[in-house]
């Protein structure tokens, strides 16, 4: 078995090197205790895990912090990427580029009929998602009906109406009226 070779060969040997460890790792244990612990029951001892959980959760990676949570885009049925879920940011922008490109050169390629077709449709047509655009007209909508109903001339309130109280049921008015049971 082959170890790992240092670029600076006797450096990892030196004792300048093993106090700068030495030195690292005594920093990082005086404030270990200070970290969260994972808590799971040990099924060997049945005392608690002390390890480190894993990165943003509660439970170490032998007693379940690796396994994946939820149903969202980094839960199961999912690949585990170590560094988290992959972006795409720069895979994403060349698509996009490469998508206005062929949009460019399809509208470059259509006749004249065709592009103005297609002018008339872009002038009607307001960018974003059709949800943005339902949203855009219905304030439209709002607006004006706000702005018909503040310039509308003012008209007197209708008069109160009346409420005329019900007489009192009596068993006479009932049988005479035949109410109820007397129907």
């Amino acid at each position: 078995m082959r170890r790992h070779t240092c670029s600076h060969p006797g450096w990892n040997k030196s004792p300048e090197w093993a106090a700068i460890a030495r030195a690292a790792i005594l920093k990082f244990h005086a404030g270990r205790h200070l970290l969260p612990k994972c808590g799971a029951k040990r099924k060997s001892t049945g005392t608690l895990c002390q390890n480190l959980p894993s990165p943003g959760r509660t439970r170490c990676r032998l007693h379940g912090g690796a396994t994946p949570k939820g149903s969202g885009p980094t839960g199961w049925h999912t690949p585990a990427f170590p560094g988290g879920m992959p972006t795409g940011k720069l895979r994403s922008d060349a698509f996009k580029q490469r998508r206005r490109w062929k949009a460019i050169a399809r509208v470059e390629d259509m006749t004249p009929e065709e592009r103005a077709r297609y002018e008339a449709w872009k002038a009607s047509h307001a960018p974003g998602s059709p949800a943005k655009r339902q949203r855009r007209r219905q304030d439209r909508d709002a607006a004006q009906w706000l702005q018909e109903l503040m310039s509308a001339p003012d008209e007197p309130p209708p008069a109160p109406r009346r409420i005329r109280k019900p007489k009192p049921l009596t068993a006479e008015r009932a049988i005479r009226e035949r109410i109820g049971v007397f129907a």
